[in-house]
C-alpha cells in the first residue's frame, strides 16, 4: 500500500527528474538531428560527386557511363529522401 501513497512513510516522487531529463533531451535533440542530417546530405553529395567524376574519367563507353551516372544520382537522391522522410 505504501506504493500508492496510502501507507505510512515519506512519499517521494521519482517521476519529475525523468520528465525534466526527457524534456531537456527533446530540446537538444532537434539541433543535433538537424546537424546530423546536414552532414549526412553533404557527405552523400561529396561521395556521389567523386563517383560521378570517376565514371566520367574511367568509363570509355558513353552509354554505360550515362547509365552509371544515372544510378549514382538515383541512389544518392533515394538515400537523402530516406533520411529526410518521416521517422
Amino acid at each position: 500500500m505504501r506504493r500508492f501513497g496510502l501507507g505510512k512513510g515519506p512519499q517521494t516522487n521519482n517521476r519529475r527528474p525523468v520528465a525534466i531529463a526527457l524534456r531537456v533531451g527533446e530540446a537538444c535533440s532537434g539541433v543535433g538531428r538537424e546537424m546530423s542530417t546536414v552532414i549526412y546530405i553533404v557527405g552523400t553529395c561529396v561521395v556521389a560527386a567523386m563517383l560521378f567524376r570517376a565514371v566520367n574519367n574511367i568509363e570509355p563507353n558513353r552509354r554505360l557511363a550515362q547509365v552509371l551516372k544515372f544510378l549514382i544520382v538515383f541512389v544518392s537522391v533515394a538515400a537523402i529522401a530516406g533520411r529526410l522522410g518521416p521517422h
